[in-house]
């Protein structure tokens, strides 16, 4: 249906174009992204303040959509939707990262003031030496070197989002050390 699917796209519907696009019609699927993609980027953009994250989160969006099927008529109701879902899901994750983020600034502070308790400094330092290499260097690089993710990663030679993944492992680990979980 490829080349014959192009050219009539305009007159396609949504379910259309799914229903090609699960038959294994690629074109479809790029009739439908073209569709959509740039009011989704707009949306997406609009809510996160940031190009590279709204691609993303559009992206992701088509990916769930195409899994996920949809009824008839316009996907379009759907494809928001999912994307307004995925961008409250990245601002609350962004939320939790800031306060494990600013908790730990606070245990090290607090750790490295001169009246600082010498067992709260032992405490971190121990749970520090827990992280896995590849963790901790995220930690160091990141809160003590004061670094961007994008900076930090350039410094390991791994992507950002790699960086980025390592450090909230490790905040995740450090948190439930110091809180005393296993």
């Amino acid at each position: 249906m490829g080349v014959e699917l192009i050219d009539r796209v305009t007159e396609l519907t949504d379910s259309d174009l799914l229903k090609a696009h699960r038959a294994g019609d690629a074109a479809a699927f790029e009739a439908l992204y073209r569709r959509y993609r740039d009011r989704l980027f707009l949306y997406a953009r609009s809510r996160t303040r940031d190009d590279g994250v709204a691609e993303d989160l559009v992206n992701e969006t088509f990916l769930r959509a195409v899994r996920a099927g949809s009824g008839s008529g316009s996907i379009a109701p759907f494809l928001f939707t999912v994307l307004r879902r995925l961008t409250i899901d990245r601002a609350r994750s962004e939320e939790a990262q800031r306060r494990r983020e600013e908790s730990l600034r606070l245990q090290w502070v607090e750790a490295s003031t001169p009246q600082a308790d010498a067992s709260a400094v032992e405490e971190l330092n121990r749970a520090l030496r827990t992280l896995p290499p590849d963790q901790l260097e995220a930690v160091v690089l990141h809160v003590y070197g004061a670094l961007p993710f994008a900076e930090a990663a350039e410094v390991v030679g791994v992507p950002a989002k790699t960086m980025m993944s390592r450090y909230a492992y490790a905040l995740d680990k450090l948190s439930a050390l110091l809180k005393g979980s296993p």
